[in-house]
């Protein structure tokens, strides 16, 4: 599945995905995923593939280029790749930042 899934939420035992592209709810893997026991569980939502500002992704990259990796500065791609990745796994734990992107787009 080459489409990209945007944001994977956890809410006391149910999965809400949001994605971008409707090639993914028209896949066959997730068809029978929903068709299950476990599929009802999960609600899938569509955002307007130019719609930024109900994207909560966009909000994850602002925060990690303006605040996590604010004063930066790489020499080379792989020292970028290496910061980006520490910056994303402090994020990681600031779990109420990570729902105001969610509030910011008005879907919490």
């Amino acid at each position: 599945m080459s489409d990209r899934i945007l944001t994977l939420t956890f809410f006391l035992m149910f999965i809400a995905i949001i994605f971008v592209c409707a090639n993914v709810a028209n896949s066959q893997v997730v068809k029978v995923l929903l068709a299950s026991m476990e599929g009802s569980r999960i609600h899938l939502e569509q955002f307007p593939a130019y719609a930024l500002e109900l994207n909560p992704d966009e909000e994850v990259w602002n925060y990690l280029k303006r605040v996590e990796l604010k004063n930066v500065n790489c020499q080379n791609l792989d020292q970028l790749r290496d910061e980006l990745r520490k910056a994303k796994e402090r994020l990681r734990h600031k779990t109420e930042v990570i729902k105001s992107f969610s509030r910011m787009a008005g879907l919490y």
